[in-house]
């Protein structure tokens, strides 16, 4: 009897901390991170074609502006990456984020652009 006493005594006080460890105060939750919009639009184009050596610039909006974001922009050249670039994103109006960039057209052929956001702490990932 004296020993099932002790042990039931033992148990009692090994229960006690995992008790108190779990009626501790939990951290709060992490803010949700807002999703991103991407969007660009491609400009100096004549009917839809560019010629031999124009430039053609892109204008994108990233929604809404976080400072310190970056998005890369990627041309294509027949379905094929051409080149790409790590563009900052500056205050543009309202909540909204602004980026340029731009290719100039060095050969015949189909081309096409693409503008991509990775989810980081601050702001979620979209792409055009």
């Amino acid at each position: 009897m004296k020993r099932l006493s002790s042990a039931l005594a033992l148990a009692c006080v090994l229960a006690l901390p995992a008790t108190s460890a779990a009626a501790a105060p939990k951290k709060p939750a992490p803010a949700p991170v807002p999703d991103a919009t991407v969007k660009i639009e491609v400009r100096g184009l004549h009917g839809g074609r560019a010629d031999i050596y124009d430039t053609v610039p892109v204008r994108g909006t990233l929604s809404p502006y976080v400072p310190g974001q970056r998005v890369e922009v990627t041309f294509y050249l027949n379905g094929h990456r051409l080149v790409s670039h790590k563009v900052a994103v500056s205050k543009g109006a309202g909540d909204t984020g602004s980026f340029e960039s731009s290719v100039i057209v060095r050969e015949d052929g189909k081309y096409a652009v693409a503008a991509k956001h990775v989810a980081d702490a601050q702001l979620g990932g979209d792409s055009s």
